[in-house]
This record gives structure tokens, C-alpha cells and sequence, in this order.
């Protein structure tokens, strides 16, 4: 899929886990109380998506965010288009691209 955005931003919001450290000495807002906080993170989604696609080097970035809730994530991607478009537009894109070959195992 070409890159036809200026921007993209990508929010993920997932449950703390039990494997979740809750003392971090790089990060100390990290050390709350997860179970009962919203905590930020780090996360590397928005490198890993740059490699995987080169074509938003630069343009990609993105925050995660640990919430107290015994199991679930989700995922938000927000970008700027170069040009108008329409949902329905975007969603076909989306139809398209999850019809090729990257997708056909999932």
C-alpha cells in the first residue's frame, strides 16, 4: 500500500499483565500501581512499522498505554490524507490491502 498521508499516529491501549514489571528505575512513573492506573509506555509498534514498510519512515509514530483491565488490547491509527478523501474510500483501501498476499495466513 503507497503512502498517500503526511502524518499517521498509532495509540495502543493494552491491559496490564502479570508479566508486566511495575518498578522500572529508567522510568518511575511506571512504578504506580498498575492495577488500579493508566500508565504510558513505550512501545516499539511504530518502529517495527517503519521497517516493515519504509514508505512512513518519518512520518509514523505512536504511545502505548497500559489500563487496568484483566485482559484486551486496542489499537487506534489516525493519519492526515495528502488529498480530500472519503470514508468509503479509506475502507476500500483497507478491503484491498487485506486481500493480499501479506494477509492470506492470518
Amino acid at each position: 500500500m503507497e503512502s498517500k498521508s503526511n502524518s499517521e499516529y498509532h495509540t495502543r491501549l493494552y491491559c496490564f499483565a502479570g508479566t508486566c514489571r511495575c518498578s522500572f528505575k529508567k522510568e518511575p512513573r511506571m512504578g504506580r500501581a498498575a492495577g488500579i492506573n493508566l500508565a504510558p509506555a513505550a512501545t516499539g509498534a511504530a518502529i517495527a512499522t517503519t521497517k516493515a514498510l519504509p514508505q512512513y519512515a518519518g512520518k509514523f509514530d505512536g504511545i502505548a498505554v497500559r489500563v487496568p483491565v484483566p485482559v484486551g488490547s486496542i489499537s487506534d491509527i489516525t493519519f492526515i490524507a495528502e488529498r480530500p478523501t472519503t470514508i468509503e474510500e479509506i475502507n476500500q483501501v483497507l478491503i484491498d490491502e487485506s486481500k493480499t498476499d501479506r494477509y492470506k495466513r492470518c
